[in-house]
């Protein structure tokens, strides 16, 4: 996670390493990141998580990935075993690139 914090009053500078300029224009290239945790629980049914957690939560991940107009997205403990994550194109978000790891 990155935050670009400064007091208040004060207008935050991006690391030095964040400065490049846009594509053609001198601006800073802009992001939009959606991140979200759904545990491993949900995932696996565990714990009182019902079977159609996972079903439910991948639906509801790629609803808000597309909501909050991310260009970039990351599902954490969603799985389908403990070394494969769900594919996130299953869920509503066909047309992405997933890069698992």
């Amino acid at each position: 996670l990155l935050c670009q914090c400064a007091p208040p009053g004060v207008d935050p500078l991006p690391p030095p390493s964040l400065q490049s300029p846009g594509p053609g224009n001198g601006e800073p290239v802009h992001l939009n990141t959606f991140f979200w945790n759904v545990h491993w629980e949900c995932s696996a049914a565990a714990r009182g998580a019902s079977r159609t957690c996972k079903h439910n939560i991948g639906r509801r991940f790629a609803e808000l990935a597309k909501e909050s107009k991310a260009q970039i997205v990351a599902s954490i403990e969603l799985s389908d075993t403990a070394s494969q994550p769900a594919s996130l194109e299953h869920y509503g978000l066909a047309g992405w690139t997933q890069v698992n790891g």
